[in-house]
């Protein structure tokens, strides 16, 4: 199955049409539990033909 994409329009490049927001989603340094399950979405991520990690600081 192809991936949904969606287009930049000042290059064209295609980029997956569904994100993860990183900056709540992987601010979970002290549980374990939680930090376990994210480490599970991003080898998911490195298995697939991934797009892009937005690691924005806001």
């Amino acid at each position: 199955m192809k991936p949904l994409t969606t287009l930049i329009p000042a290059s064209g490049e295609a980029l997956p049409a569904i994100g993860l927001g990183t900056s709540t989603t992987f601010n979970v340094v002290r549980d374990p539990g939680l930090r376990a399950e994210r480490t599970e979405v991003l080898a998911t991520f490195l298995e697939l033909p991934a797009g892009m990690v937005d690691s924005s600081p806001v």
